[in-house]
């Protein structure tokens, strides 16, 4: 068994309602024509009941017009034999009015349907968005916040709705940003758009960086008629910045000590040839002390390049990704 609804709750009065106003109006028939003799005048209230028909079950209501149409018509004409077209004039209105307003009400319907629908498209694609989104008067006061930004400070619309935005969580912590952003408002109620790197604090307390922004819809005469305040949320993206600073600064030290630690034995290397060419100039060296001599130097110099392989391995194991053929060059 189905549970009893708030709207079946409705419907229920709606019927109980045409009930009692159907009831009333078969009562004023019966007393006005039959014991009175009146057959005009009190028709009138009988349109109370067909019009609030025709508005709550459209040109369904028409069955109740025409009843109601047949018991006016039936006691007019055949009870009291008047004339045939004013009794049928009447009970020929009521139904007429009933299938307007019936038709009417169908047209509003439909129309408050397609609205509604529109609604409920916008306020999904308003609350499933990632980023913060709000709406408030050209002064700043908060009258709509989206789902993403209640969740992420962890706060109920009755919590910050109707609020001076300066004033909700978002911004409490911090009164130089709760100053900036009255300053945003009168600049963006003047139609002009502000964007400002902002702070937010998180349910947990923590502070996260905000891509801030605030904007203005305007009417067609250029006029400023609400605020839309949107907000983007960066932290990660700032510490990602943060964390390739630090690689970039610790590769430049590697890099200046590892240049330092090469300079010296290339230095020996290069002195010791040179003192090697002076003896060959004055004839002070023998082939046989120049060729070992010769050969350490070559000793010498394929430990250099081996430390330089270990550097640049260090580097390409170390630093973020070089393609293939680089890395071949560098390690091999």
């Amino acid at each position: 068994m189905e549970p009893f609804t708030a709207r079946d709750m409705d419907e229920n009065k709606k019927i109980v309602t045409l009930s009692i106003l159907t009831v009333l109006c078969v009562f004023l028939e019966i007393i006005m024509h039959i014991y009175l003799g009146v057959s005009i005048g009190y028709t009138h209230f009988f349109y109370v009941l067909l019009v609030l028909a025709a508005i709550w079950y459209q040109r369904k209501a028409v069955i109740i017009a025409v009843c109601l149409a047949a018991t006016h018509l039936g006691i007019g004409y055949f009870m009291f034999n008047e004339s045939l077209w004013a009794p049928l004039l009447r009970s020929a209105m009521f139904v007429i009015v009933t299938i307007l307003v019936g038709i009417l009400s169908e047209e509003h319907k439909k129309a408050e349907g397609a609205l509604q629908e529109s609604e409920k498209k916008v306020r999904a694609l308003f609350d499933q968005t990632f980023q913060f989104i709000g709406m408030m008067t050209v002064d700043g006061t908060l009258i709509e916040a989206n789902k993403s930004a209640l969740k992420f400070s962890g706060v109920k619309e009755s919590d910050v709705l109707g609020k001076p935005f300066w004033e909700t969580p978002w911004w409490s912590h911090s009164p130089e940003l709760q100053e900036r952003l009255r300053a945003a408002v009168k600049n963006a109620a003047k139609g002009e758009f502000v964007r400002f790197e902002a702070t937010h604090p998180a349910a947990d307390g923590t502070l996260h960086s905000v891509d801030f922004s605030l904007k203005a819809v305007v009417d067609e005469a250029g006029n400023a008629v609400f605020l839309i305040p949107e907000g983007r949320d960066i932290t990660d993206l700032k510490r990602a910045e943060a964390a390739l600073r630090e690689s970039n600064e610790r590769y430049l030290v590697y890099i200046k000590e590892a240049a330092m630690r090469l300079k010296t034995p290339v230095e020996v290397v290069r002195q010791n040839i040179a003192n090697l060419v002076e003896d060959i100039k004055a004839g002070e060296i023998e082939r046989e002390r120049l060729v070992p001599q010769l050969q350490f130097q070559v000793k010498n110099m394929d430990q250099i390049r081996q430390n330089i392989l270990d550097l640049n391995k260090t580097i390409v194991d170390g630093f973020g990704e070089i393609p293939p053929a680089s890395k071949k060059f560098l390690t091999e």
